[in-house]
């Protein structure tokens, strides 16, 4: 699999000449250094490549440069040259020829040496040292080598900069995860099993193909999660226990539930005898020890953790409390309170664990760990909670994320009961209530925030501040202000990669930028926001947290939105539950919407139509009316692209009952857009419905939007005001249809083209109506199929020839026609549904209805 992330174009132009791509095996090292090779050539440089082993000395690395710079076909050098090197007696004069005859060969080289690390320690600083010391400009190095090795930590290397690809940039991401997954098993996977084998493989490529192997050609006896776990296992079973002795063995055994581990740490729960050194070892051949990027900092693998934990709980239990108290005592010594708070637990002594894990849980609420803070909570008895403020925030904050309000209430009752709650401790409790507001909707609540609080009292946090800003951003984003909400945010900073504001706090300030975006109906502009902000959380956060989900909802709605399936495919993977479960409003339409265009793309408009109504009832069920309005608008809307005119009519009459029975109490704002995605549907249907007609709805739709800065809406409603008066005056109703079509293509909103191209009755100005040869048309294939007035069965007959992949002269001779004549009816076909090529053709076809 080619890695574009990884591409040689980005690593091979950075400022040094020297790049190393160092990590333990299995990571892709050889196969990186391929892809490079190749990537090289195709640029027109002159490639040289040399796989060194532990045989080298150095007349033999000589003589291995030489052969490998005349080679035949890829010769950097005259062949003579290498004749010479062989009759030279002195290697370090033939190793300074070559270096000497690179420099005037006239040609930028880059120069792949495999491996080597494997050469004698005596040839490393050595021979290999005086050929990077004294590289000419125009060559390039690239090597590949384990961590540990000493290449350039001694003279004459020492201080010479070196740009370096680690094992943390080789990982496999999800999607990489995904895309392996979906090129070797060629057969339906669960959503679940790519974030489960990335978790368990963490990204280690090798560990991902093996656990992959266990589902190629197999039975189904075991659950493929359950399979891979085990695959994985074996290998770790190999490393660990045949090819260790048993000193090695017992440390793994006894560090298995601590992470993370330092050579300090072993020493204190092993003792001081403990081979640490192994270790180091381990961390430089093999994935068994994760090196972290702190100092000696490590940690295992989560598949070997996951096998040696197994053998740790058949320790005795006293054996196990014992590697728990002392690493309870280091972990607190060094100020990892929550790691202390973990040990103590397991060690047994419940109050310890509590008392430190109340020094640890304003961390986990900064770092975006709601379900870890709750944990600690659902330990206390409500007698034990209400003797611990310092409990209370963070717990209403964490079941504030986990959108649990039962649990937020009496946590607030706690608060506002507290005698002593000082400025800084009521703005944080007001912040709490403005982000619940945010999560339900609330936006009277927002306004009443924005009014008590219009600035940030003097001491408050990076975080708080920055919160701030966004409940104000977000209380005129609903109302219709998305530029003003995008400002404000841009004005108060800071930006994602800065560590003093909290993780969920920064997802939130990418969040609501994009939403602005989206919300004016200009996805690529959102999705340059919020795909840089994916790649960061994902290197920082659990894949499944709060942030991550939030931003995958609104990314996967901006990738599908402009058509780009796969991404959004990769993106949502496994994802909805917990959109389902933690998003914000937005969220939740955002990753419906989502997977129902990715259901209805691949052909399965049952489950499209279902993604659509579970929009609805969980609007519903979270007494999300905004969110129920827009899951019935849509409902609607798919039915009638359908031809379900009297589906489409019961959701119409669902919207209508739930427009009259909005609680007078609700905001203006949220009853607008609810109002607005009612006026959409009326445009919609085909016959007058409610008390407007379709024209005067589409009409009061465009205002609506207008006023609430509703691009994709505006333009939706624009297309149907000119649908609605097509019968009286066709001129007008084109001019309408196209300005929308012709804005939804410079705003990137390709599925509102295919959506809008529905809308079309009657063919543009300009557009052929008889085809270049007068052929008369043989009876069609297709005379009774549905087409919604979009296509001419002809121009459906060859839909259904591209969909099967067959080729034009293929599709010709199927149907007795011309070459020119398919060629013509492709162009109008192509037109028609705005593509450019066949695949999108069929997408967009599928999206219509029409296959």
């Amino acid at each position: 699999m080619s890695r574009n992330r990884l591409s040689f174009e980005l690593y091979g132009t950075t400022g040094s000449n020297l790049l190393e791509v160092s990590a333990p095996q299995g990571f892709g090292k050889t196969h990186l250094l391929v892809q490079w090779y190749g990537q090289a050539r195709e640029q027109g440089k002159a490639v040289i490549w040399l796989s060194l082993d532990d045989q080298y000395d150095a007349r033999r690395l000589a003589e291995g440069l030489a052969g490998a710079s005349t080679r035949k076909g890829q010769a950097v050098l005259d062949g003579a040259f290498a004749n010479w090197v062989r009759d030279s007696d002195d290697a370090l004069a033939a190793l300074t020829g070559w270096i000497v005859e690179i420099a005037q060969c006239g040609q930028e080289c880059i120069l792949f040496l495999d491996d080597a690390d494997l050469v004698p320690a005596e040839l490393l600083e050595t021979g290999m040292a005086f050929i990077l010391a004294n590289a000419p400009g125009n060559l390039r190095i690239v090597l590949s080598t384990r961590p540990g090795n000493t290449l350039f930590r001694a003279p004459p290397l020492a201080g010479t900069p070196v740009a370096r690809i680690t094992a943390q940039e080789l990982r496999f991401t999800e999607e990489e995860t995904l895309a392996v997954m979906t090129r070797s098993l060629r057969a339906p996977f669960s959503g679940t099993l790519a974030p489960h084998l990335q978790r368990l493989a963490d990204g280690w490529p090798l560990g991902i193909q093996l656990a992959l192997a266990s589902q190629i050609g197999r039975g189904k006896a075991r659950a493929p999660e359950e399979a891979v776990s085990i695959a994985l296992g074996k290998y770790f079973a190999d490393v660990i226990m045949t090819r260790h002795p048993a000193p090695v063995k017992d440390m793994l055994v006894a560090l298995a539930l601590l992470d993370p581990i330092h050579p300090a740490l072993i020493r204190a729960v092993v003792g001081a005898d403990a081979p640490v050194a192994t270790l180091d070892r381990l961390a430089d051949t093999t994935p068994l020890i994760v090196r972290l990027q702190d100092g000696d900092w490590m940690r295992l693998h989560p598949a070997a953790a996951e096998l040696l934990a197994d053998q740790h709980r058949n320790l005795p239990i006293a054996r196990q409390q014992e590697i728990a108290r002392a690493a309870t005592h280091w972990y607190a010594a060094t100020g990892l309170y929550e790691e202390a708070a973990r040990e103590a637990g397991r060690a047994g002594d419940n109050d310890t664990a509590v008392d430190l894990a109340e020094m640890a849980v304003r961390a986990m609420t900064a770092q975006g760990r709601p379900s870890d803070v709750t944990r600690w909570i659902e330990r206390l008895s409500p007698d034990d909670l209400q003797r611990r403020p310092s409990f209370w925030l963070p717990a209403a904050w964490a079941y504030a994320n986990g959108n649990r309000p039962d649990k937020v209430r009496p946590l607030l009752a706690l608060l506002h009961t507290k005698s002593d709650l000082g400025k800084g401790e009521r703005f944080e409790v007001a912040l709490l209530e403005g982000a619940i507001a945010g999560y339900r909707d609330d936006h009277v609540t927002l306004q009443s925030f924005n009014q008590d609080w219009p600035e940030a009292p003097t001491g408050s946090t990076a975080s708080e501040r920055l919160l701030h800003a966004l409940l104000l951003a977000t209380e005129r984003i609903l109302a219709g202000d998305p530029a003003e909400g995008r400002a404000i945010l841009q004005a108060t900073g800071p930006t994602q990669g800065q560590k003093e504001v909290s993780l969920i706090v920064r997802s939130y300030t990418q969040y609501y930028i994009g939403l602005s975006f989206l919300w004016e109906g200009k996805p690529a502009m959102a999705h340059d926001i919020l795909a840089p902000a994916m790649e960061q959380l994902l290197a920082e956060c659990d894949q499944r947290s709060v942030p991550v989900s939030l931003i995958a909802a609104l990314l996967a709605e901006t990738a599908t939105e402009m058509m780009q399936l796969e991404e959004a495919r990769s993106i949502l993977g496994g994802r909805m539950a917990m959109i389902e479960k933690l998003s914000s409003p937005d969220a939740l339409i955002a990753g419906y919407l989502a997977a129902s265009r990715l259901a209805e793309a691949e052909g399965r408009l049952d489950l499209a139509e279902a993604q659509i109504s579970a929009m609805v009832t969980t609007g519903k069920a979270r007494q999300l009316p905004r969110v129920e309005a827009v899951g019935l608008a849509h409902l609607a809307r798919f039915h009638t692209r359908f031809g379900h005119i009297s589906l489409a009519r019961a959701a119409s009459l669902r919207l209508e009952a739930l427009e009259a029975g909005l609680s007078p109490d609700i905001s203006p704002p949220i009853r607008a857009i609810i109002t607005l995605q009612a006026n959409l549907t009326r445009a919609l249907l085909p016959e007058r419905t409610g008390d407007a007609s379709p024209t005067l709805a589409a009409q009061l739709a465009t205002r609506q939007a207008q006023a609430l800065s509703r691009g994709h809406d505006q333009l939706l409603a624009v297309a149907l005001h000119g649908r609605s008066v097509l019968a009286s005056d066709a001129l007008t109703a084109q001019s309408y249809i196209d300005e929308a079509l012709a804005t939804a293509k410079d705003w990137s909103l390709r599925h509102l083209q295919t959506e809008l191209t529905s809308l079309k009755r009657t063919p543009r100005e300009g557009d052929a109506t008889v085809p270049p040869t007068a052929e008369p048309e043989s009876p069609s294939i297709t005379d009774g199929i549905m087409t919604n007035g979009i296509l001419t069965r002809r121009e459906y007959d060859i839909l259904c020839g591209i969909a099967a992949h067959l080729s034009n002269k293929e599709i010709a001779l199927s149907l007795g026609l011309s070459n020119e004549t398919v060629k013509w009816h492709l162009k109008n076909l192509f037109q028609k549904l705005d593509a450019g090529e066949r695949k999108i053709a069929v997408a967009r076809a599928r999206m219509l209805g029409l296959l």
